[in-house]
């Protein structure tokens, strides 16, 4: 077995990273001699040169060293998640991210509920436009995430857990209530209206687009686009444009009457929302229990849905 230790493997990561073993000393608060020793031992383990000590010269890594050095970064960052978990499991932290309509609908019920069964758990949730989410699971930073479209990154894996319709929001004029008295299409509104869009990394835009495209409607360019989705419904509701959003984000604006939805046809764009995780994460405890959770509070509600169809 070899004798390798995290500190040779650190020594050499800070090395290889700032080119200089004295930078190497001060990022990982230690001697330069203490730093050369590392590396030594780390070459002697490993019976190979893995940095070349050119006296006053940037140090640079061996082909062999660049080889260790991407294998030490994935034992230096799994024992790091290690620590991490280590750390949620003693406080009963659960750490999401979720994009805006999973986070504004069904997410606040599910860990609502969830906290009634296990009063010990405690959330954070970081707010991400889908690619956030993705980014985010990627790093490690958390490791269950609910976003508005499906990853398609191989190291992520994701279910869906939640249909959502996407209908075009414009503000409550009488103008546009006599449109909506008519049956007007949402795509014949759009043609007389300029469009309010989110940012492409958005799962709601994504769905849009490809929507708009396949109706004839690929070259409009929108007037406005910002990633903020209230900033959104908002700019619709004071007149600036028209925008495609979730139904589910704008039920409580279209209830009120402060907007006016359009559906977009006969067959208007639908998407799921997924749960998303990575495919290596090690879950705490907790984790895979709010994970069981909402896999049963899924399945609930599909077999709700199935039997109010039958009847």
């Amino acid at each position: 077995m070899l004798d390798i230790g995290l500190r040779q493997l650190e020594s050499l990561i800070a090395v290889a990273e700032t080119g200089s073993f004295s930078m190497a000393s001060d990022r990982l608060h230690i001697t330069q001699s203490t730093v050369s020793m590392h590396i030594r031992e780390l070459e002697r383990i490993v019976d190979a040169r893995l940095v070349l000590r050119n006296g006053r010269k940037k140090a640079e890594l061996t082909a062999t060293g660049h080889e260790v050095y991407a294998a030490a970064l994935a034992v230096v960052r799994r024992c790091e998640d290690i620590e991490r978990i280590a750390k949620r499991g003693e406080t009963g932290l659960i750490a999401l991210a979720s994009s805006t309509v999973p986070a504004h609908s069904f997410l606040p019920v599910l860990m609502g509920d969830f906290l009634k069964r296990e009063p010990g758990v405690r959330f954070e949730v970081r707010a991400e436009d889908s690619g956030g989410v993705f980014s985010r699971l990627l790093s490690g930073s958390v490791r269950i995430g609910f976003a508005g479209a499906e990853p398609d990154n191989e190291r992520l894996a994701g279910e869906a857990v939640c249909r959502d319709t996407l209908v075009l929001v414009t503000a409550a004029t009488p103008h546009f209530r006599t449109l909506k008295e008519r049956g007007v299409n949402g795509l014949t509104v759009l043609k007389n209206v300029p469009l309010i869009a989110r940012e492409t990394e958005s799962g709601t835009q994504r769905a849009a687009e490809r929507f708009l495209k396949e109706n004839g409607f690929g070259d409009l360019e929108p007037a406005l686009r910002t990633d903020d989705p209230e900033a959104i419904k908002r700019a619709v509701e004071k007149g600036l444009g028209a925008a495609i959003l979730s139904d589910l984000a704008v039920r409580a604006e279209t209830a009120d009457g402060r907007l006016i939805a359009f559906p977009l046809g006969a067959e208007p764009p639908v998407r799921d929302l997924y749960l998303v995780w990575a495919k290596d994460a090690p879950f705490t405890a907790a984790e895979e229990r709010f994970l069981a959770y909402v896999r049963r509070s899924v399945n609930d509600m599909k077999k709700a849905n199935i039997a109010k169809t039958d009847k």
